[in-house]
């Protein structure tokens, strides 16, 4: 159970942690006890304030976006009639320190709202990569965070990739009068981090090549939360934030 780790041995965790690799019990080193300590909190990581980061942290282009996004999708939405600072805190990006008190970017809005230079000021190890390529070399093009382009953050990163992703893909022609283009077939499919994610053709000089396989980003060394057989199971989960207010 989660809740019961980290198991050490000894009187020193840091230095007595094991953990089970499929093979037999080994040490673990600091970075994996401090994910074991982030993993037993019941308490959302994501929903955690950060003292020193107050709402100017948070990039106003990126709000202004996320809300025309949200305009576009969900067109009569009540949070659409809210300023920024109302809409950053139904979404989560913004609370109160045990519910009072200044407002206070959380965890999950510096990461999908805030600057860029705020976002590794937290987050250290913090950098996105998306990276193509049609023939030699390690890379045709690419998009990384703190490039100086757009806010740096993830919301920002998300849309510039989604924009790659979906250019050539066909969008099928609507008559039922939507206020927006509808997704193509495989329009769900290619949003970041989708394991479905198709490879669609590009031009490349006259001709038009496949690609090699896009490469996206994902958390490196990540580890489930859960193991294996509580995954398979149903009507268990653990995830590391609970579902919340979605409206985009």
């Amino acid at each position: 159970d989660r809740l019961l780790r980290p198991v050490f041995v000894g009187g020193n965790p840091l230095t007595g942690t094991c953990r089970r690799n499929g093979e037999g019990g080994c040490r673990c080193g600091a970075a994996e006890y401090q994910a074991m300590v982030r993993d037993a909190s019941p308490s959302p990581l994501d929903a955690a304030t950060l003292p020193g980061f107050p709402p100017p942290a948070l990039c106003a282009e990126t709000v202004a976006a996320y809300r025309n996004a949200l305009s576009s999708r969900r067109p009569g939405h009540p949070w659409l009639a809210l300023p920024d600072e109302g809409l950053l805190v139904r979404l989560g990006a913004l609370a109160r320190e045990g519910g009072e008190g200044p407002l206070l970017c959380t965890r999950a809005g510096l990461l999908m709202f805030g600057h860029g230079r705020e976002v590794v000021r937290e987050f250290p190890s913090y950098f996105l990569d998306y990276r193509e390529r049609y023939g030699g070399g390690r890379w045709s093009d690419r998009v990384v965070t703190g490039d100086g382009e757009r806010g740096g953050n993830v919301f920002d990163f998300w849309r510039r990739v989604s924009a790659r992703l979906t250019s050539d893909l066909g969008r099928p022609f609507s008559t039922d009068g939507s206020p927006a283009p509808r997704e193509g077939a495989g329009g769900p499919a290619t949003r970041p981090g989708s394991p479905r994610a198709p490879r669609p053709r590009r031009p490349a000089g006259r001709g038009r090549r496949r690609p090699a396989p896009r490469r996206r980003p994902s958390p490196r060394g990540a580890s489930r939360r859960a193991g294996p057989s509580s995954a398979r199971a149903r009507g268990r989960s653990s995830p590391r934030r609970p579902p919340g207010p979605t409206p985009a």
